[in-house]
């Protein structure tokens, strides 16, 4: 055999006019290390030119000139073979001259790029100052909630709403997102003592239904939260039927959460069990966790009905101060059996997950920190990031969810905590988010095969995470902000029209789309943060100079101004005859019915006029008419025997 020739080095190196990133891209390089496209993809740890990495700390966003006009040896031996004579041609040549360095041009490209790479977090050890405007919070001066609460863009309607001659939707914090519902705003009966004498084995439906609901929770639910061992739970469900006495109370408990679950994916007029026989079955399992933990009853089935329950609350409950407390108690719960220590992929491991992802949705609508732990950050590898719009019909998506938690805890926290919150952690942790959940996207345009039950739930969940990260800089003015501004406007808009072809019953038989309307604080708090959303924008469109050109210019046809006048229109159509029978809040109606008398009185009358307040005082006096008596004093009557 003839031996491998090694490949000899070019007598005369051609030079090398931008990092290997940049090369491989072929994109042009500015010629710095790390260079400024480098800076914007987030790959500056890549970063090399001629095989110098990037540095980290405060030099680490020195130019490429100042480090490659070195006069080192290791310098000059990249470029030049070892033993080579150099001449006065050859040095002439070479990328860099290295006995005559001179300092590197000054344009106003450079510039910029300078400033974009000061203003980057990944190359900076010192204290980040961010040149746009911060958006900040002052629990003292403002609402004592975090940025992912509703009362946000509540109290930007104060303006309109003072006109109804008091504080609306009552003056106490907790109750701005009729989040504090008692059981009259439930549209559920208070119950009775004697609704529990009764066996626990008597609030069992027919098995048809059981069956049918059962099988309905495995076909959804189960894809997202794999937590239930079908090996152990079928012997049981078997027995239930043949023998009821002889299973477990707590797991005929479990079966009524996971058959409560299931009804929430049924149109309202067409699911099997009644919401009064639901709110029995909730009252029921609510007795569980105290039961559990007076008992010490601290085992793996334990957690499994804490998370069951938890999904179960955040589907059907309304309080989302309660929602958090008792997703604070799981968490606890489930650290106490050491399953957060659980590395290797196992039921434990997905039972963890399953409590951390439910305990983030019930911080985002409390607006409070996350009770669980920062999980670690997951390792993303290239083939991750596949194509949105993939054919592939096998494609996994079970890990989706539990890689993108890291990120998502990171989001909110720092809208929860962080008092001057800045435009660049927003761009940055956005983009983050992205990469942990693709191949998910929250555009319509995906083809049909792949709208599973899961792939619409974590569609949900990234544009839930999407907005709530915008959000705060949707508030502002400021034209720097056109970006949050733009995609709040096209994640609302969407999710509206989901809802309205909900209430138009054109959704079909889709079991997820039912869930939009539900009431629980999950989909109910996004419901209401996107309609707010819209009413906000057309509310303040056409009040900046320029703003209806730029926000022409940002948008497609079907997510501009023209989309959301639309949706806007509908939504007082939806509305009105809703409120009437209490299957909306009343804020649902009040806030679209004062911003459209908003428009009218604006085109008659000056903002100050008494016109316009005349006009907005009578508004809300028809609006007020819409609402029921009863929703507006909601003082339930407890019974003498209820306790």
């Amino acid at each position: 055999m003839t031996e491998s020739v090694a490949r000899r080095k070019h007598k005369r190196p051609r030079p090398q006019t931008s990092c290997a990133v940049c090369h491989r891209r072929k994109v042009k390089c500015n010629n710095e290390l790390p260079c400024g496209p480098c800076i914007r993809h987030g790959c500056q740890d890549e970063c090399r030119f001629d095989g110098i990495p990037a540095r980290n700390g405060q030099n680490g966003s020195a130019g490429l000139q100042s480090s490659a006009i070195s006069t080192t040896p290791s310098d000059s031996d990249q470029q030049v073979s070892p033993g080579q004579q150099l001449d006065e041609n050859d040095v002439e040549r070479l990328p860099f001259n290295t006995q005559q360095p001179a300092p590197p041009q000054s344009t106003e490209r450079d510039r910029s790029l300078q400033l974009l790479d000061e203003t980057s977090h990944s190359t900076q050890t010192q204290p980040f100052h961010s040149r746009l405007p911060t958006h900040d919070w002052i629990p003292q001066q403002g609402p004592v909630r975090g940025r992912t609460h509703t009362l946000w863009l509540l109290r930007t309607f104060d303006p309109l709403l003072v006109y109804m001659g008091r504080d609306r939707l009552g003056e106490n914090p907790i109750n701005e997102d009729n989040t504090w519902m008692n059981r009259n705003r439930e549209q559920e009966p208070l119950p009775q003592a004697h609704q529990f004498a009764g066996s626990v084995y008597d609030k069992l439906p027919p098995s048809e239904t059981c069956h049918e609901l059962v099988a309905r929770y495995f076909d959804t639910f189960d894809t997202v939260y794999s937590i239930i061992n079908r090996n152990i739970f079928a012997p049981y469900y078997n027995i239930l039927f043949s023998d009821p006495k002889g299973v477990p109370i707590c797991f005929v408990i479990k079966v009524l959460v996971m058959m409560a679950i299931a009804n929430t994916t049924y149109p309202p007029d067409e699911a099997p069990v009644s919401k009064s026989s639901i709110a029995e079955w909730m009252d029921l399992a609510s007795s569980v966790p105290p039961s559990a933990l007076e008992a010490g009853d601290f085992m793996l089935h334990t957690a499994h009905i804490f998370t069951t329950l938890s999904l179960a609350e955040q589907l059907l409950k309304l309080d989302a101060t309660a929602a958090y407390i008792r997703s604070a108690t799981y968490v606890r719960t489930a650290m106490v059996l050491d399953l957060h220590r659980v590395e290797v992929a196992s039921e434990k491991r997905r039972v963890w997950e399953a409590i951390m992802d439910l305990d983030l949705h019930a911080s985002l609508a409390a607006g409070v920190m996350p009770a669980s732990p920062l999980p670690a950050a997951p390792n993303l590898q290239p083939s991750t990031v596949t194509c949105m719009y993939s054919n592939d019909n096998s494609e996994d998506l079970s890990d989706v969810l539990p890689r993108s938690l890291h990120v998502r805890h990171k989001i909110v926290t720092l809208l929860n905590s962080e008092k001057h919150l800045q435009f660049e952690q927003i761009v940055e942790l956005s983009s983050e988010l992205t990469k942990a959940m693709a191949p998910v996207s929250t555009s319509d345009n995906v083809p049909q095969h792949r709208k599973t039950f899961l792939y619409r739930y974590l569609s949900f969940t990234y544009g839930r995470f999407l907005a709530a990260l915008h959000r705060p800089f949707f508030l502002l003015s400021d034209p720097a902000f056109y970006l949050s501004r733009t995609m709040i406007t096209r994640l609302a808009t969407q999710y509206m029209k989901e809802i309205i072809a909900v209430y138009n019953k054109k959704a079909g038989s889709d079991p997820f789309a039912h869930l939009l309307i539900g009431h629980g604080i999950m989909f109910r708090n996004e419901h209401r943060q996107a309609q707010m959303a819209i009413c906000y924008e057309m509310l303040r469109s056409g009040d900046d100079t320029g703003d209806l050109d730029v926000h022409a210019f940002l948008n497609s046809p079907s997510e501009g101004k023209s989309a959301v006048k639309n949706v806007f229109g509908q939504l007082l159509g939806i509305a009105e005859p809703r409120v009437k029978k209490k299957e909306i809040p009343e804020s649902s109606f009040l806030i679209p019915a004062m911003v459209y008398a908003h428009i009218c009185a604006v085109a008659r009358f000056p903002r100050d006029s008494e016109g316009y307040a005349e006009a907005m005082a009578h508004a809300a006096v028809e609006a007020e008419a819409f609402c029921p008596p009863s929703s507006r004093e909601p003082k339930p009557v407890v019974p003498e025997n209820a306790f």
